[in-house]
């Protein structure tokens, strides 16, 4: 019979108690880890009471990882155990101490069937499974190809009753929710990324504010939504607001409504966006922009849960959580007097800060392969494609100054305008001669910027002028006259 996960030899300490996640369990039995994989291990103990029986597995050198553990057998001071993942944070941990200690002298060697194979393969051709380990993607593409193995395992012995309500839950959500654009588009392993993954679970279960941080085009809006998505609120309303986009004069009524006569034209009574949030989330986009008069009523909001409309004096109480992300440095404004202390403070009680795609290490291949996919599925007629091997080496080596959102486009871009299934480095415009940083990239910038440069930053800048003037290094002026001159506005 073949394995569908690869098991390697390890010596780790290990302590079980139970029940699983106590943390002031007084029974706590001391075991060794000889034997790991994803699935599973083998223990070996002097005492362990539990007997096809659940309970915590928690590793002394690995304090951050609790994996829910069930007795499968046991004989003597030896057990053989199933691994239960609650988050996939866990799972990633795993693997990569499976990666730490996986050594075979014949590489050739198939680790699930136990057969030999040809050098230099990628699959084993029996199971299928991937046999490059240490490929970034492994994890997502080696659960995804073995899911009903797992899943089978786990109801091996469920009864009827029990298993009628198991597929009725599965068949109830997938006829009815489909995956979000949150839950699928952040993605990544990279050690950044996976402390994202839990500060989001933490802070969504809880109606704190939080504060998101992080360059433009990192993915502000979908952490955002990522933390909506898993929080008591996610089927009530998630608004977006962007604090920059709307004008000064119109930003009150917009947020807060108006009384009929407040002001003319006010020919009616209209609610604003925190009324129609109520019970929900808001999110303030770029709220470093927020103008100082509105900082006050957002404090007061923060404060004592009202509003008032334009034009009346009467508080109306709401229930909303807020969300705030800006790619400005809040700390400074608040030293130059631009942002208020305490508003700053209010806002901040739970801060997340996404990182640069530069900073994300491998995640850029794995982030690539997933919009590839997306776009040849959308624009190439679901026909699989692929990246050349110097493709992605210039994805892994280019500085990506306009981070997530900048790959959207040149990826898109390229499946488009590509002439094969094999994506290059023209197809994406990363040549070997393009600089690798934005210093790099603005250095002797003084000719003129030509139709195409200019159509590229607005794109990676999602046609934020002032932000692709400054990656250009001109004035927002000499921006206008380009866009004016080669017919973009």
């Amino acid at each position: 019979m073949h394995r569908i996960d690869i098991r390697c030899e390890c010596n780790l300490a290990a302590q079980a108690f139970s029940p699983p996640h106590c943390d002031d369990c007084e029974s706590r039995y001391p075991v060794k880890i000889i034997d790991i994989s994803l699935g599973g291990a083998k223990l070996v103990f002097n005492t362990l009471p539990f007997n096809n029986d659940y309970f915590t597995l928690k590793l002394e050198d690995f304090p951050n990882i609790e994996i829910v553990a069930y007795v499968k057998f046991k004989k003597e001071n030896q057990a053989i155990v199933v691994f239960y993942y609650d988050s996939v944070e866990n799972a990633q941990k795993i693997i990569e101490i499976v990666r730490k200690h996986y050594e075979h002298k014949n590489h050739n060697y198939c680790p699930y069937c136990g057969q030999t194979h040809a050098s230099g393969s990628l699959f084993c051709p029996h199971t299928q499974l991937s046999l490059n380990i240490y490929d970034p993607a492994y994890l997502n593409d080696h659960v995804c190809r073995t899911l009903l193995k797992r899943i089978s395992w786990r109801l091996h012995n469920v009864d009827c009753d029990k298993a009628w309500s198991i597929l009725s839950s599965l068949d109830k959500q997938l006829l009815s929710v489909q995956p979000t654009t949150a839950q699928l588009e952040i993605v990544g392993t990279s050690p950044a990324m996976l402390n994202l993954f839990s500060q989001i679970r933490k802070v969504a279960a809880t109606d704190l504010p939080v504060l998101i941080l992080g360059e433009s085009g990192t993915g502000k809006e979908l952490a955002s939504k990522a933390i909506f998505e898993r929080s008591d609120r996610k089927s009530k309303p998630f608004i977006v607001i962007n604090c920059a986009a709307i004008p000064e004069t119109l930003l009150e009524a917009e947020l807060f409504g108006y009384e009929r006569g407040a002001f003319t034209g006010a020919h009616t009574t209209r609610h604003g966006k925190f009324e129609h949030a109520d019970e929900g989330t808001i999110l303030l986009d770029e709220v470093g922009d927020l103008p100082q008069s509105l900082q006050a009523k957002l404090l007061r909001f923060l404060e004592e849960g009202t509003i008032e409309r334009l034009g009346s004096n009467t508080p109306r109480q709401l229930d909303i959580r807020i969300l705030a992300a800006t790619n400005q440095d809040l700390e400074s404004k608040v030293h130059n007097g631009t942002f208020r202390l305490d508003l700053y403070h209010r806002l901040s009680a739970f801060t997340i800060t996404l990182p640069a795609l530069r900073d994300r290490g491998a995640d850029k291949t794995i982030l690539a392969k997933f919009f590839l996919n997306k776009f040849s599925q959308k624009y190439n007629s679901g026909r699989p494609m692929v990246f050349s091997s110097t493709a992605i080496g210039a994805i892994n080596d280019y500085a990506w100054p306009g981070n997530i959102r900048e790959m959207i486009n040149k990826i898109r871009k390229a499946v488009v305008i590509a002439d094969s299934h094999t994506i290059s480095t023209e197809d994406l415009g990363l040549h070997t001669s393009q600089p690798t940083s934005l210093g790099a990239q603005n250095e002797g910038r003084k000719k003129k910027i030509d139709k195409a440069t200019l159509l590229e930053t607005l794109d990676a800048c999602s046609w934020n002028k002032s932000l692709a003037a400054k990656r250009l290094c001109i004035s927002r002026p000499t921006l206008y006259k380009l866009t004016r001159e080669y017919g973009l506005l």
